[in-house]
């Protein structure tokens, strides 16, 4: 035997390079199914992350309404213990999670939560029972004390190209109808 013609050899060498290109687009397929999967299952943990920063929030502002709110002129100057607690479970989180997520993903998990928070402090005003008027202004305080830092923790978190979900201007409206609010109470 001598060496085969260098037809065969070409016809050899195109048959592999077919081969190889069908075991080529079917690694990119499956590729691609990964891919996909993994987009999927990371759209699936920020909604989870968001849902359990809102419901984080939700417990932690609970408190509020199970204590008296009938208050010496002194307390009114006293966030509750919850406030300050909401706000640095929060920016705690944003810290450990700016690292790893892009601004627009960081301001998706944090936007909702300022707001969120102005209405549970409106939907769980059914659930107070004592008030008096420097009760209502420290619950005006306490909003106002909110407000800053829950409204920032995307611009904190590194997504300060990115505006909070919502916009600023829906969450001021939302911490200034909860600011009218309680006072409506004395009325």
């Amino acid at each position: 035997g001598g060496r085969g013609s260098p037809k065969r050899g070409a016809a050899a060498a195109a048959a592999a390079a077919a081969g190889s290109s069908d075991g080529a687009a079917a690694v990119a397929a499956t590729l691609q199914q990964l891919a996909d999967k993994y987009r999927s299952l990371s759209g699936a943990c920020l909604r989870a992350v968001r849902l359990d920063l809102l419901l984080l929030a939700a417990a932690t502002l609970h408190d509020l309404a199970a204590v008296s709110h009938v208050c010496d002129e002194d307390d009114v100057m006293e966030a509750h213990p919850c406030i300050g607690t909401l706000i640095r479970l929060t920016s705690r989180a944003a810290e450990e999670l700016s690292p790893h997520l892009s601004a627009r993903k960081l301001n998706y998990i944090f936007g909702a939560i300022a707001g969120a928070a102005a209405n549970y402090t409106i939907w769980m005003l059914q659930e107070i029972t004592e008030m008096n008027a420097n009760g209502v202004e420290r619950m005006i305080r306490s909003l106002a004390l909110l407000q800053g830092p829950l409204s920032s923790l995307g611009a904190a978190a590194g997504a300060a190209a990115a505006a909070p979900a919502g916009g600023s201007a829906e969450i001021n409206r939302a911490y200034d109808r909860a600011k009218s609010y309680y006072p409506l109470i004395g009325l």
